[in-house]
């Protein structure tokens, strides 16, 4: 993987030295380039970043391109008079379909900007928070519109597919179409202790009842009610949000909870040991610690003394976490 060397020197605030807006303003080592929210049939599935705070979209392709050197240099010379024309949108609508995340030495995200062609917008997210301001009576409308018509040549000019029109969709989506063959419909199956990956399931602490609330930590994650609908056997607690998430605890007579079962098909679940859904199978693999078994697959089973994991991928984004108690 390419890594790319800082030549410049960043302030927190997001500007050069010599005066202009600067992003990523946080150091960085690479860029990757995502497609996401390709379904339009389900817009209410769309995300409006590709990440921000600890959240994939679970809905980006696979696992990116990275972004060279030169686009780069180019997308900040686009942006060096600023963005909050498109940050507050040049329409009400956005729907982005492209996306950018920064990562650094540790391949761990730091920013990320997302695209929308269709409505010129964009959404940035930075672990040094940016400021902008809506003074549309300021705004410089004709920038703006010169600097989205400049990022689409940039990104036509890497061979980005770009959809701006509803009559584009077809051939857009054909793309895509071509990538079913992402991966495998194998099963790649492991064992926690032989393949030395225990740290998978809990790495420093194991899900309990007691460590449920951590789970999802994002500021942006639905809150997880406990499941009556079907009544509470006084042993067993099961938590949810409608189909996405579900989590169920066997309570001893201390009040102490094991997991018993988990399901998660949204990007607001953390694991302890990172895993969450969204990740793409590059960085499941990473970090499984396992490189030698790369090759991409719809389905990853690991198997532990007390638990089986499964991991389900579609276009090389995981899309599913499972775990039930063995």
């Amino acid at each position: 993987m390419k890594t790319y060397v800082l030549l410049f020197t960043i302030l927190l605030s997001g500007k050069l030295l010599g005066g202009g807006f600067l992003f990523p303003n946080v150091p960085y080592s690479y860029a990757k380039l995502h497609y996401f929210n390709i379904n339009l049939a389900a817009p209410h599935l769309n995300q409006p970043s590709i990440y921000r705070d600890g959240v994939y979209a679970d809905t980006k392709v696979g696992n990116g391109m990275i972004v060279p050197e030169s686009l780069h240099r180019n997308l900040q010379d686009i942006f060096k008079h600023g963005v909050d024309e498109l940050v507050y949108g040049l329409s009400k609508c956005y729907l982005p379909h492209h996306g950018i995340i920064y990562y650094n030495e540790r391949h761990e995200p730091v920013a990320s900007l997302s695209i929308c062609f269709a409505c010129d917008k964009i959404k940035i997210w930075s672990k040094t928070p940016l400021q902008f301001h809506e003074n549309t009576a300021q705004f410089d409308y004709e920038k703006a519109e010169k600097q989205m018509a400049d990022l689409e040549k940039l990104l036509k000019k890497n061979e980005v597919f770009i959809y701006t029109h509803p009559d584009e969709w077809g051939r857009y989506a054909a793309h895509f179409d071509t990538l079913a063959n992402l991966e495998t419909a194998d099963t790649l199956i492991l064992d926690a202790k032989a393949d030395q990956i225990d740290h998978v399931f809990f790495l420093h602490a194991p899900i309990t009842l007691e460590t449920h609330p951590r789970l999802m930590p994002s500021k942006w994650a639905p809150k997880l009610e406990m499941d009556t609908t079907h009544g509470q056997h006084q042993e067993m607690r099961t938590y949810r949000y409608q189909d996405m998430y579900q989590l169920q605890y066997k309570v001893n007579a201390d009040g102490f909870g094991k997991l018993m079962m988990l399901e998660a098909h949204g990007p607001h679940l953390f694991l302890p040991g990172g895993l969450r859904v969204g990740m793409s199978f590059e960085e499941v693999v990473r970090l499984l610690k396992a490189p030698g078994k790369a090759q991409p697959c719809q389905t990853i089973h690991i198997a532990s003394k007390n638990y089986e994991l499964q991991l389900g991928f579609r276009w090389q984004t995981l899309q599913m976490i499972k775990i039930k108690s063995r």
